[in-house]
Formats: C-alpha cells, structure tokens, sequence
C-alpha cells in the first residue's frame, strides 16, 4: 500500500486559493460597476474591511509580522 503524501492535497489547495483569488477579483469588479456615482460611506466600509482581511491572508503567506 502507497503512502499519502501531502503533494497532491497541496495542489489542490493551491488550486482553491487562486479560485478564491478570482472570485475575488471578479465580485471586486462587480461591487465597483454596482456602485456607480451612488458611492456612500459604506462602501468605503466595506472596502476597508476587504483591506484588513486580505492583508491579514498577504501577512501570512509572507510570514510577516503584523
């Protein structure tokens, strides 16, 4: 019997990041079309909370502290 390796989920998990990625990007570009001139003070809130949370996720992946 072969062994499990973490090779393949990590492929995988890879692959789930950069879907992730794109799904961001792509609902970014729809968030800023659905916005238009209506541009209010929650949009900037939201924008900002987006900020924290993926420069949580760049720290990480970077090892960076915070």
């Amino acid at each position: 019997m072969k062994a499990r390796t973490a090779a393949q989920p990590y492929k995988e998990e890879i692959a789930t990041v950069r879907a992730n990625l794109t799904a961001i990007t792509e609902a970014l570009e729809q968030h800023v079309a659905e916005t238009g001139c209506n541009i209010h003070w929650g949009c900037v809130g939201d924008l900002q909370y987006l900020n924290e949370c993926l420069e949580t996720a760049r720290r990480f992946i970077r090892q960076e502290e915070k």
